[in-house]
């Protein structure tokens, strides 16, 4: 996991996956989670935040 800081405070935390992609970004400081999809040939195609509180996700 990588993260993102401004005088000492985390902005944003990032998860990358076996192949070296961006898969997951949390946006620390609005408490939301960003999903990544990528194609067979490693394309993002689509981003996804998921809502805890209803289980559902919202296509961005």
């Amino acid at each position: 996991m990588e993260s993102f800081a401004i005088n000492g405070v985390v902005q944003a935390e990032y998860d990358y996956g076996a192949q070296g992609r961006q898969v997951i970004r949390r946006l620390t400081q609005d408490q939301k989670t960003i999903h990544n999809v990528f194609d067979l040939e490693g394309n993002r195609i689509a981003e996804y935040e998921i809502d805890d509180l209803t289980s559902t996700s919202t296509l961005l």
